[in-house]
């Protein structure tokens, strides 16, 4: 959610809700489907004891350090 607030502010977008309607938002106020895919797939956590967490957290924050300007 804060990658997602970060994102829209950055872009000066301002989303309808930072926890609805993601897809829609990612689609066509940002006009990112390709990071919705992305952002999707980071969410999704297939094996919880496991090193797959490190790294979807290290693949978010470089996300944020690249797509998001302050």
């Amino acid at each position: 959610r804060e990658f997602f607030q970060a994102l829209s502010i950055s872009r000066r977008k301002y989303p309808i809700a930072y926890d609805k309607w993601i897809r829609k938002q990612f689609y066509d106020i940002l006009h990112e489907p390709r990071l919705y895919h992305v952002i999707t797939d980071l969410m999704e956590i297939k094996n919880f004891e496991s090193i797959e967490l490190v790294e979807k957290a290290d693949h978010l924050r470089h996300l944020l350090s690249t797509m998001v300007t302050y």
